[in-house]
């Protein structure tokens, strides 16, 4: 029971995606999309009657955000143990990881040393855009996290000046390392392309970042015709307009061709569903959904819940939900209905509690707890996490449930391991 967690973390200098602020364009969303569609209502096969080639029938990928290996898992599993912080101590026999040793420590290349962080201070986000993390990485060298992984503004250099290098020990991510402990962690696993968060969730969702087409026409966020930032997804309402918490930008995109996994799993009738903290909509303006909840996280940081660019399937026609329709019956979530597979975290918890899981969900949390520095950190992540886990390690279905923690980008943190060459 206890080997069914497999504990996924990408490594730094793995090619990641991170995200910052929700991207919101200005203009009026369209009230009714091109080629959006809501499926035809179809009941799917219970997850228990598939044919499966394990005795696995539940799949749940928790897709966490902005996190290298190296930022929780460097000294795995020896962590410091100061006074008046959270014990750690490892099992007899537990192995060691690919994690920093004393001397890549003491002899970095980097201008300033890996240093352990406490866990009693909201934690910065680091530049994680395309081009800076190429630099970072410098060809393999892996030297120059300081001076391309740190924003350029005067408030991060007085304020983050080196967090870059920073990483936590089983002090501060007590939960993670205790996963770790009595599941899987898997410390060679890395993204596959440099950049921000929704670059890898759509590698997540699909393989692929392309081809997408930006109809406000920003090119920065698009590279030959590949996705290399964080435009908001044309397919959805909560991508327009200027959000309660302050977050605005320009830019929308949308796949212009291609499939992703939902339509896959859609037409083998397998259920299915993106469960996404902050999607189920508060108010409508007309037929625009509005997603307006702002949560502060345990440092009194204030965030929208919900992170349009975070949402990855809402950049296809296909599976997009662009007013957040809720579904019609509970015994319809992660078939075909008006929801089109795009949910609330509630909604999840309404189809597990009737047992009624889904075989495949995506499980996103709010802003506030998806480990995003600048707005997320771990003692918010944590909780989420431990809470949702706890609850699934209750269900009948858990018996035959696996679950995959994993992380869209490295948010630009420093990470002694180059990627593989592609």
């Amino acid at each position: 029971m206890f080997k069914k967690i497999v504990y996924s973390l990408m490594l730094a200098g793995a090619l990641g995606a991170a995200s910052a602020e929700s991207a919101i364009n200005n203009a009026t969303p369209p009230q009714n999309y091109p080629t959006v569609a809501s499926p035809q209502t179809k009941l799917f096969k219970a997850a228990p009657s598939l044919k499966t080639q394990t005795p696995i029938k539940h799949l749940v990928i928790i897709f966490q955000e902005n996190v290298s290996f190296d930022r929780y898992f460097a000294t795995y599993p020896r962590a410091l143990n100061l006074a008046n912080e959270t014990p750690f101590y490892a099992k007899a026999g537990t192995p060691s990881v690919n994690g920093l040793t004393q001397q890549l420590i003491e002899s970095n290349p980097n201008s300033i040393k890996p240093y352990r962080m406490a866990g009693n201070f909201q934690p910065c986000s680091q530049d994680h855009d395309y081009p800076m993390e190429i630099k970072a990485n410098n060809g393999g060298l892996l030297n120059k996290f300081v001076e391309y992984g740190s924003y350029q503004d005067a408030n991060y250099q007085q304020k983050c000046l080196g967090e870059v290098m920073g990483y936590y020990d089983g002090n501060t991510v007590s939960a993670m390392w205790n996963y770790a402990q009595n599941f899987a962690l898997n410390d060679n696993s890395f993204g596959t392309t440099f950049g921000p968060s929704t670059p890898g969730a759509l590698n997540l969702v699909a393989g692929t970042t392309g081809p997408v087409v930006s109809p406000t026409g920003e090119r920065e966020v698009i590279e030959n015709g590949h996705m290399i930032e964080d435009p908001n997804p044309f397919y959805d309402d909560c991508s327009y307009g200027t959000s309660k918490s302050g977050d605005t930008g320009t830019a929308v995109a949308y796949f212009t061709a291609g499939k992703n996994i939902g339509d896959v799993l859609s037409a083998k009738g397998i259920a299915w569903g993106w469960f996404q903290g902050g999607f189920k909509a508060d108010s409508y303006q007309g037929l625009s959904a509005q997603c307006n909840k702002i949560t502060a996280n345990h440092f009194g940081v204030k965030k929208s819940d919900y992170n349009p660019h975070h949402e990855p399937f809402q950049y296809y026609a296909s599976t997009a939900n662009p007013h957040h329709l809720a579904p019609s019956a509970t015994k319809l979530i992660g078939s075909n209905d008006q929801a089109n597979h795009q949910y609330d975290m509630s909604d999840f918890w309404l189809a597990a509690k009737a047992g009624k899981l889904p075989a495949v969900s995506y499980l996103k949390a709010p802003n506030y707890q998806d480990g995003h520095g600048g707005y997320s950190n771990p003692l918010d992540e944590q909780e989420w996490l431990v809470n949702n886990l706890n609850q699934l390690q209750q269900l009948p279905e858990w018996k035959d449930t696996a679950v995959i923690i994993m992380y869209d980008d490295t948010d630009g943190d420093y990470d002694h391991v180059a990627p593989p060459k592609s």
